[in-house]
């Protein structure tokens, strides 16, 4: 009897556990949010996944990307950045590293950690340092740069 009790006194714990895992990234807040998004950006960027790459960007990022990369579209604009990458540039996009993000009412700044030898990447990302927004309580990358 005393286990059921604590079946049951636990039950909602686990409910509420699996539920959050699912949930929509970068809805955490300040930093948090951020540091969420910064990977799964970069990782889809450079495996070529336009609709998860475009969905962690704001409309204004997704038309400076396609703009950047000659082309009309996001989706294919990520897939034209990624078949650009040389191996060590995906692979350095895919473990990038991040110094503390700078957010200040909706609106942050992170400085990625990559250096000349990684030029790849940096042109991908047409930066190292990031800028995003908080649109609908979630952040989303912002400043794609022209470049």
């Amino acid at each position: 009897m005393f286990a059921a009790r604590i079946a049951l006194a636990v039950l909602p714990v686990l409910a509420v556990v699996s539920c959050s895992e699912g949930r929509d990234p970068g809805h955490r807040p300040g930093a948090e949010g951020v540091r969420e998004i910064i990977p799964l950006y970069t990782r889809a960027l450079a495996d070529g996944d336009g609709p998860k790459a475009c969905s962690l960007m704001s409309k204004a990022a997704q038309e400076a990307l396609a703009k950047r990369a000659a082309n009309d579209d996001c989706l294919q604009s990520v897939k034209s950045v990624a078949n650009r990458l040389d191996q060590a540039s995906a692979a350095a996009l895919r473990e990038v590293k991040m110094k503390d993000p700078q957010v200040n009412a909706g609106k942050a700044t992170v400085e990625l950690q990559l250096d000349g030898s990684q030029q790849g990447a940096i042109d991908a990302l047409g930066s190292t340092t990031l800028t995003l927004v908080q649109i609908d309580e979630r952040w989303h990358i912002d400043a794609v740069p022209a470049g």
